[in-house]
């Protein structure tokens, strides 16, 4: 189990090298998968797999599966902020993938999010019609 401070240094650590280094910073997101183990530490963590996988890397698909396995940590309680966040991320990344999900499951404000994000992913990626259409 990872302290506070050293999950909190790794997430900022990961932030610093993601756009330098992304397929690196993938790697040890896949493996930090065990210092999930507080429900707190879900958030800063989608945030980053949903950034790395789909604005850096165009790994849709990995990025879905690492989300996905983060209900399967010992630390999940199935919170809602833990729920929300893992849905919002695995809607940009399928959105991304060319597999946009029912956006009427989402509230709008979650709607709104991920139109975004998805948005900003595709224009790093060079698809520009792509990330009109989800503006």
């Amino acid at each position: 189990m990872a302290t506070h401070t050293d999950f909190d240094t790794f997430i900022q650590t990961a932030w610093a090298d993601h756009a330098e280094q992304p397929e690196r910073v993938a790697q040890r997101l896949q493996e930090a998968l065990a210092w999930l183990d507080e429900p707190e530490r879900t958030l800063p963590f989608v945030r980053l797999v949903t950034h790395v996988f789909g604005e850096h890397l165009a790994r849709w698909d990995d990025g879905v599966a690492l989300l996905e396995a983060t209900r399967q940590r010992t630390g999940w309680q199935g919170s809602a902020a833990e729920e929300g966040a893992v849905l919002r991320g695995v809607a940009v990344l399928e959105y991304g993938a060319g597999r946009p999900q029912n956006m009427e499951a989402l509230s709008l404000e979650d709607q709104a999010t991920v139109l975004a994000t998805v948005s900003s992913a595709l224009a790093e990626q060079g698809d520009w019609h792509g990330a009109i259409a989800a503006l």
